[in-house]
């Protein structure tokens, strides 16, 4: 029998029809999720004395995210960034994990841009059980597990710098500033001593081991020893030859060497040009690798159905990755089992 429009078995039909459309619109839903943003945090220092190491370690950040973004993100998901100012005070630095914290999209953390602010800050990503990857050479090891360190020991940085300087184990070292690990050391004699103590006068080699302002003053106050002066890699940057002007030249350094070649690097160095408006000096390069282990570790959390900050922190635990400074694995204290650091020179300070 016909139906006439507006029967009842007629509108029964059109419901029927209607009802199947809604289910198969929510099952595709289902299938398709819309991808959920998630993000990482930089603390670095991008105000004040030290503000170009912040922007030297943003740039190469933001080069690793968009790249990572132009293939569709982390397991699908975008990332963004938020980055914190931490102005090269440990006491700032203290404070900002607290922020990024607060924000429960940020699943971990790259920073911070300067040893003693690192330093500073690690005790609360610990508490605060939020992951991260530092590119600054490390001091403590007592917060495996949360922390973990793209870069090298400040020891293996600064006998590193001593060695270029051709001086070898066995010498007498005066360490500015050093802490009490220097005096463990069985390859080397090594004196602490304060800023305003005298130098040893048997001291083979003098090891700038505070932040650059403070080892510019030093070097600039004991212009003309005669004795190699080395430090790590937060001299490398140009605070301390700025300030230290004509007694910076000579300084033996000690970083991480980059490992890939030319070709291999050259698709980071054009994008973080770009970006920067400079080429990368070396704080960027071990910010990109720190910042690529630390996405894929948000990837390989997503993949195990974990994507959270203790999910990121336990795959973290297995990274194996090949980044522009060599392998980076991790240590059972998150320090990188396997580094290589070289030394360089300073040169004359330009006219």
């Amino acid at each position: 029998m016909y139906n006439r429009p507006g029967s009842g078995i007629f509108r029964g039909v059109v419901l029927c029809l209607l009802l199947a459309a809604a289910v198969s619109l929510a099952s595709c839903h289902a299938i398709a999720p819309i991808p959920r943003v998630v993000k990482i945090g930089l603390v670095g220092s991008f105000e004040g004395l030290y503000r170009s190491y912040g922007y030297e370690a943003l740039y190469a950040v933001k080069a690793a995210l968009a790249e990572w973004n132009e293939r569709g993100g982390v397991a699908g998901h975008p990332v963004e960034l938020v980055a914190l100012d931490d102005s090269g005070s440990p006491e700032q630095a203290r404070r900002q994990p607290s922020e990024l914290a607060a924000d429960p999209d940020v699943l971990g953390a790259v920073g911070h841009t300067l040893r003693h602010t690192t330093a500073a800050a690690l005790a609360e990503y610990a508490r605060l059980g939020l992951p991260l990857v530092s590119p600054t050479a490390w001091t403590d090891t007592s917060h495996a597990g949360w922390v973990y360190f793209a870069g090298a020991s400040h020891l293996h940085e600064a006998l590193t710098a001593v060695e270029g300087a051709g001086v070898g184990p066995g010498a007498r070292l005066a360490v500015v500033g050093g802490g009490e690990e220097w005096q463990m050391l069985s390859a080397w004699w090594a004196a602490v001593m304060g800023p305003g103590d005298p130098v040893p006068p048997d001291a083979q080699a003098i090891v700038l081991d505070v932040p650059p302002d403070r080892a510019a003053e030093w070097a600039k106050a004991h212009a003309g020893l005669g004795v190699p002066l080395a430090g790590g890699s937060d001299l490398a940057g140009d605070v301390f030859p700025a300030l230290a002007g004509d007694a910076a030249t000579g300084v033996w350094v000690g970083r991480v060497a980059v490992q890939a070649d030319a070709a291999a690097r050259e698709p980071f160095r054009a994008r973080y040009a770009a970006l920067a408006g400079a080429e990368p000096g070396p704080l960027a390069v071990v910010a990109y690798d720190a910042t690529n282990v630390l996405l894929a570790a948000m990837e390989r959390a997503a993949a195990s159905g974990d994507l959270t900050r203790a999910g990121v922190a336990r795959a973290l635990r297995e990274t194996d990755w090949q980044g522009l400074t060599g392998r980076i694995v991790f240590a059972g204290n998150g320090t990188r089992a396997e580094v290589d650091v070289e030394a360089v020179r300073l040169p004359p300070a330009r006219e």
